[in-house]
């Protein structure tokens, strides 16, 4: 079982990874991975007499997919996604730390959920192409 309240300081942070979850009810969900080179555990906070932090929140974007200026349909939900990929050092010290990390090839990924409307989705479907024949 972890100790709560737990009181620690981490050192040598950088950003892994980064994402937000987006739809059209509840909450807008975002969460940051970080890598931190060491950790330090103390018996009370290190920062002084904790307040409280004065939450504000703000609402998921809203629009619509356009072609020519016409809207084609609406976004449903969307993931967005940054990662830096860092790769470990986790070597072996004698003050318990890894060496750090190191970035790789970085990546933006995501998933858009859109409800096309079929009236408008109809008129901009390219026309069909018949196969080419085959002669004997």
């Amino acid at each position: 079982m972890p100790e709560v309240p737990r009181f620690a300081m981490y050192s040598g942070c950088v950003l892994d990874q980064l994402s937000w979850q987006m739809q059209r009810s509840g909450l807008l969900t975002a969460s940051a991975k970080l890598i931190a080179q060491g950790e330090t555990i103390a018996a009370s906070t290190a920062t002084g007499t904790p307040t409280t932090l004065g939450l504000q929140r703000f609402g998921h974007f809203n629009g619509p997919v356009k072609r020519n200026g016409t809207a084609l349909g609406n976004v449903v939900s969307a993931e967005i996604t940054y990662s830096n990929n860092l790769d470990r050092i986790e070597t072996i010290r004698g003050d318990g730390r890894i060496d750090g990390a190191d970035p790789t090839m970085a990546a933006l990924t995501g998933r858009i959920e859109v409800r096309f409307s079929a009236q408008i989705a109809s008129k901009h479907r390219p026309a069909a192409k018949r196969p080419p024949r085959c002669h004997p």
